[in-house]
């Protein structure tokens, strides 16, 4: 019985690792583009959490901080609703800051 109940543990674990995984690749790494393109459109790579706290405000800091500390699958769904719906918010304001740096056509 123990040894199941390791078992079960044990392919839970690797479930949330995989899982943690997935979501800081796909989901924060492209909140944290899409961010930079707003707070930092002079730097290259938008995705780089090295300068994160230098160079986005406080508030965003705070907000995207809380999104990386995950407990269990459930807190992890949980998270993934705020980061869907903080993307939701951002979007508006990156095709804004995109439209600012569109080059002009050629005449």
């Amino acid at each position: 019985m123990v040894h199941l109940a390791l078992t079960l543990i044990s392919s839970y674990s690797h479930l949330l690792a995989q899982a943690i995984v997935n979501y800081q690749s796909h989901t924060l790494s492209t909140l944290v583009e899409l961010l930079g393109m707003i707070y930092r459109p002079y730097r290259y790579d938008f995705m780089n959490l090295k300068y994160f706290y230098r160079d986005f405000p406080p508030e965003v800091v705070a907000r995207v901080e809380q999104l990386y500390c995950v407990t269990d699958l459930a807190d992890l769904a949980k998270k993934q609703q705020l980061a869907e719906e903080m993307f939701a918010e951002i979007l508006p304001g990156v095709e804004t800051a995109l439209q600012l740096f569109k080059l002009p056509k050629d005449s």
